[in-house]
């Protein structure tokens, strides 16, 4: 009981990769000691399924749940249950996620567990939220967060609030966003909860990041960087520094745009199997050295991240992708190719809506290709939908400025002051 216990110590304050493999080594030990230990069981479980070992982490739950009614131990039951369901839910098998978390929040409501309904609840509120029942997501979520304050657990509050956070940034309330994830912040900093805390540095970023406030969407992705570098998070690493390429780009800062999406490329590449990764890296690069007029490089880079879209059958994907080819080609003289990826282009957009975030650049770039080509017509359609979805969306913003904040981004501004000419 004494290794799981520094085991647990170790991990919850491990800041790099040899920490994690060490109180993994030390929780394997403790599972191999005392096979009553559900505990154990469960906790290496979840350090598998914390860095991607799903197989085991499966095998680790299911173990614990088998044990746990051969020990008639309610409590470990409900809570394999509810381990079983997020490791379904993160595989995407969201019915029967949620037959085990009912089935684990019934027998804690038996118990009168109100800490481990708390659990519950957040599970419950995560899938739904998942699934789109957004309403649903932060009533659950609520009732975690108030309960969990009952008996002052701010390991639990820390993670409640910071989900509140989420929603409220999905929510396009961004200042009330960002007042949950400083409580979540302050709490994480207090109990030296690192991993959590990198990860609600990156959602700061990302608030900071839609509301069009790029200085500090850039400080807080720095701050989360500087701590994944250190826990050897590649993944989580690789993501920010996409983050942080775009906040630099959409801030006009290219050249420090193009380094950082050259950083989170160089990654990408050692996951070999993930051809979304690398897709969307050569699309970044692409589009970063056409904004630094290096036509031939922006091209190689596009046609490279269209290629691997069209392999993939991703055709929202290539709606970006042959929208900035198309402005490429037009832009370096090559008007009989940018005709043809046009009328490519208008196939799939009268059959695909294309992705969320590209929507307005997409149909700027398309207005820019048109203009160059002398139809006036097609463009002012192209300018008007991207002109419109900006104000579409700042309507949509709760605080005024917040919503102020996001008018003045400079893609904004380019919009709009082309629409009013």
């Amino acid at each position: 009981y004494k290794l799981y216990l520094k085991a647990i110590d170790l991990y919850a304050r491990s800041d790099n990769i040899d920490q994690d493999l060490e109180s993994i080594k030390m929780m394997k030990e403790a599972v191999d000691l005392d096979d009553k230990l559900i505990a154990a069981q469960l906790k290496l479980g979840i350090m598998y399924y914390d860095n991607g070992n799903y197989t085991d982490a499966d095998f680790l739950y299911s173990r614990s749940l088998k044990r746990s009614r051969q020990l008639e131990d309610n409590t470990n039951i409900a809570e394999s249950l509810r381990k079983q369901g997020a490791l379904l839910r993160k595989q995407r098998q969201y019915e029967e996620s949620v037959k085990k978390f009912d089935e684990a929040l019934s027998i804690f409501k038996v118990m009168n567990d109100k800490s481990s309904m708390a659990k519950v609840m957040n599970s419950i509120a995560i899938l739904y939220y998942k699934t789109q029942r957004f309403d649903e997501a932060l009533e659950y979520w609520l009732l975690a967060y108030n309960t969990a304050k009952e008996f002052d657990d701010k390991l639990k509050i820390s993670k409640y609030v910071n989900n509140i956070g989420i929603w409220y940034w999905k929510d396009y309330d961004y200042s009330k966003a960002i007042n949950y994830y400083n409580e979540s912040l302050s709490i994480k900093d207090e109990l030296g909860d690192t991993r959590n805390y990198v990860k609600t540095l990156n959602n700061m970023g990302l608030v900071y990041y839609d509301m069009g406030d790029f200085i500090n969407s850039i400080e807080y992705f720095n701050k989360s960087i500087e701590l994944k570098e250190k826990l050897n998070d590649k993944k989580g690493l690789n993501q920010t520094l996409l983050n942080l390429g775009k906040a630099y780009y959409s801030n006009t800062n290219f050249e420090q745009a193009l380094f950082n999406f050259r950083q989170s490329l160089t990654i990408s590449l050692s996951f070999v199997d993930d051809i979304f990764d690398l897709s969307s890296r050569f699309q970044a690069l692409g589009m970063t050295h056409f904004q630094l007029a290096n036509y031939d490089s922006a091209n190689f880079y596009m046609f490279k991240a269209d290629s691997m879209y069209n392999v993939t059958d991703n055709s929202k994907g290539r709606l970006t992708s042959l929208a900035w080819l198309s402005l490429i080609l037009i832009q370096n003289g090559e008007k009989n190719k940018t005709v043809s990826l046009t009328k490519e282009f208008e196939k799939l957009n009268d059959d695909f809506e294309p992705i969320h975030d590209e929507i307005i650049p997409m149909n700027w770039n398309m207005y820019r290709v048109h203009q160059l080509l002398g139809n006036t017509k097609t463009a002012k359609e192209y300018l008007e939908n991207s002109y419109l979805e900006i104000k579409s969306r700042s309507k949509n913003i709760k605080d005024k400025k917040d919503r102020e904040k996001y008018l003045s981004v400079k893609l904004n501004q380019d919009i709009a002051a082309a629409w009013d000419n």
